[in-house]
């Protein structure tokens, strides 16, 4: 089993009273696994794009009050991102249907983060496909299509997560390029040092992970991402069009045709 946390980050929302919306603080490593795949899957955990002129921006725990003007900005910009989504954490319900109609319209990738954000290797097999599934059913009632594609809250993910995960029609993916835009409100310096850091090696760090959350990241630091991964003449793709390392340079399906039955 493998599984990475970085626990001194988390235990201090041990200690408030008020329920606040949850956001990853974890960078993950690989794990594999073995299951069937339909629709078209990777089995294992994803990190990276096979083609190291590609390159995925990411966006979790959305849709929130910045996600609507950073769709905006993706567009004036020509670039497609990958919205991992939470049916319940900033905004719940109904909130979120006007941000994802808009994000799917506009050709974004609408992908799965769970319902709540949990640490999936705390729940049951149980637990984890309801929060599947009720993720699934918040996301169909938006965009009336159910992702195949999903990012582990926190990075927390086992052997055994990831294999239910693919029996239930998941590509299982993570990130190689953490801004750590959820730790502390750092400087945009402090965050693009990270950027232009792993832009120096681009064919290991072009799987981005930020957090539409933040009014920071939704308005000063992705647009300078983009310019900076522009610079170096990268093409964007969504984690379906990112091509997938060691696995035949073969993409994986956004969507699939039904979802999780309970």
């Amino acid at each position: 089993m493998v599984m990475l946390s970085r626990a001194l980050v988390i235990l201090s929302a041990m200690f408030m009273v008020q329920a606040l919306p949850i956001v990853d603080q974890v960078e993950p490593v690989v794990s594999k696994a073995v299951a069937a795949s339909a629709p078209k899957i990777r089995t294992g955990l994803l990190t990276k794009c096979k083609n190291a002129k590609h390159f995925a921006l990411t966006f979790d725990d959305g849709p929130y009050q910045y996600t609507s003007a950073l769709i905006d900005l993706l567009d004036k910009q020509g670039v497609k991102a990958t919205f991992f989504i939470n049916g319940n954490n900033y905004w719940s319900g109904s909130q979120i249907n006007a941000p994802l109609q808009k994000a799917y319209k506009s050709g974004h990738q609408i992908a799965s983060h769970t319902f709540t954000h949990p640490s999936i290797p705390s729940l049951t097999a149980a637990q984890l496909k309801k929060e599947m599934y009720n993720n699934e059913q918040a996301i169909y009632k938006a965009i009336k299509k159910y992702p195949a594609v999903m990012r582990p809250p926190f990075g927390d993910v086992t052997d055994a997560n990831i294999k239910q995960l693919n029996g239930l029609g998941y590509s299982v993916v993570s990130w190689s390029l953490d801004v750590t835009d959820w730790d502390g409100n750092p400087t945009l310096a402090a965050e693009m040092k990270i950027v232009n850091d792993g832009l120096k090696d681009p064919a290991n760090h072009n799987v981005i992970l930020e957090h539409d959350v933040y009014k920071q990241t939704a308005t000063q630091l992705a647009p300078a991402v983009i310019k900076a991964v522009k610079a170096k003449g990268l093409t964007f793709v969504t984690m379906a069009e990112c091509k997938l390392m060691k696995f035949r340079g073969l993409g994986v399906d956004a969507y699939k045709s039904t979802g999780i039955k309970l």
